[in-house]
């Protein structure tokens, strides 16, 4: 752990806030507007579970996918991930869909899912089908992976997205015929908590996840969060949301850059749907310890019209500072949608997989609490038990650059630091050395700096 001298600050609650009190030093790189890195608390420990990804039953991953995945701080994956969750017969690999007689074959079936998820080592997040609500189907499931294939999940997801619901209690059998019903928090809460039973009768040590994302946008997640934790919140590991926040700022329909990043700070961005979230399940079960995981998260969903930025440098940008934003909240656990789609497609990486591989696996150890003084700048401050500091900068306006500086109540990188510099003018990241005085971080750029603190 890091121990910082000459600080200086103030004490706001039991939060200590740590303000910049020296003039910026001399920059080595272009001339940027000045910006400060505040500490507003840490070193805490990162979640075990925090870098997790997305991996869907109804597309192929290809068989690079192991390497490419290696390449990544990435240890739980979780499966069939979105909305194949409950359409998909985990044994047999069939698929269903309502409104449609007939069936598909899982193009990526559980097979193959557990042949990745050996391969690197992973931890799995399986998600277990409510819509039915079928507790006898999710017992077969789970003793049939957990004693017929030897695998043990370290999480059964139970359900996806309830409120998006039109076949519940439907047998998938029936679904050809278009179902319509939907259910309610209340039904959903008692559903789940047959479910849980039903598993712990062949599986005493499960460990669940709750809800799965409400599919109503974040604006209804407490509606849903308070009955399920007030009956199943000491079952509960933890409680998922969902996050396709540019779905529901003002304006989707302005398609320009600013508008596209503006979801990072609207009303429900990660730092404002996670305070709910905990908010609601501390109410509704004082005593619980239920943690906060989100499951899905990306900038926007492919139906929307900010979707064109989905497989382009900018969402690689958007994706970045998210994950800034979680290190800062202290989640448990956080799964972009998704791996076929966002990060590998026909056509190779993309944006997302050079954050994944190049950047995100810097980050790890005990996280710092920290903020930037200017808007539309997100940073991430983690250290690890070697002492060595790694810092990722993410700066999301289109226009101006900033230098961001040190002063005696951050530590600073001594000279000789690692420096990789993103940005649209070059195809991967650049590398460079730190040669002291202030970071430039040019506009619309990812910056990472790793070394050894600055000796005060």
């Amino acid at each position: 752990m890091l121990t910082f001298s000459g600080i200086a600050g103030v004490v706001v609650g039991t939060l200590l806030v740590l303000s910049v009190l020296t003039p910026p030093r001399v920059s080595t790189g272009p001339q940027f507007p000045g910006a400060e890195l505040d500490i507003l608390g840490g070193p805490e420990a990162m979640s075990s579970a925090f870098y997790g990804m997305g991996i869907r039953g109804d597309v192929h991953i290809g068989a690079s996918s192991a390497t490419f995945l290696a390449a990544t701080p990435v240890q739980y994956l979780r499966y069939p991930d979105g909305d194949i969750g409950e359409r998909m017969d985990l044994v047999n690999g069939t698929l269903y869909d309502p409104g449609f007689s007939n069936t598909t074959a899982a193009p990526e079936n559980l097979s193959d899912f557990i042949a990745l998820c050996r391969s690197i080592d992973c931890h799995a997040i399986i998600q277990l089908p409510l819509e039915i609500d079928s507790p006898s189907t999710a017992a077969y499931e789970v003793a049939y992976i957990t004693g017929t294939l030897g695998f043990s999940p370290a999480f059964w997801e139970l359900g996806n997205e309830p409120a998006a619901w039109t076949c519940f209690a439907t047998p998938w059998q029936d679904w050809g015929s278009g179902c319509s019903g939907g259910t309610t928090p209340e039904e959903f809460a008692d559903v789940t908590a047959s479910y849980i039973a039903a598993v712990r009768a062949v599986e005493p040590s499960a460990q669940f996840v709750g809800l799965g994302g409400t599919g109503q946008g974040n604006s209804d997640d407490a509606t849903w969060i308070t009955p399920l934790e007030t009956l199943d919140g000491p079952n509960l590991s933890a409680i998922s949301i969902h996050s396709y926040v540019d779905n529901h700022i003002p304006d989707p329909q302005n398609t320009t850059l600013a508008n596209f990043f503006s979801g990072l700070g609207a009303e429900y961005s990660l730092p404002n749907i996670v305070a709910v979230a905990r908010s609601a399940v501390h109410a509704a079960c004082p005593n619980c310890t239920t943690q906060i995981f989100v499951t899905e998260v990306n900038s926007v969903s492919g139906t929307e019209p900010l979707s064109i930025y989905l497989n382009t440098f900018y969402n690689g940008v958007f994706y970045a500072a998210e994950v800034a934003q979680a290190i800062n909240l202290g989640l448990g656990n956080l799964d972009p949608f998704t791996w076929e789609n966002g990060f590998i497609t026909s056509s190779g990486p993309q944006a997302r997989y050079t954050v994944e591989s190049q950047f995100l696996p810097e980050l790890f150890g005990e996280a710092y609490n920290v903020s930037v003084s200017n808007p539309g700048v997100h940073a991430a401050l983690t250290t690890n038990t070697d002492g060595q500091l790694s810092l990722m900068i993410v700066n999301t306006n289109s226009t101006s650059g900033v230098s961001l500086s040190f002063g005696n109540s951050v530590p600073g990188f001594a000279d000789g630091a690692h420096l990789l510099t993103w940005t649209n003018a070059s195809a991967s990241p650049l590398s460079s050395t730190f040669a002291g005085g202030t970071i430039s971080v040019p506009s619309l750029s990812i910056v990472l700096v790793t070394g050894d603190a600055q000796q005060n």
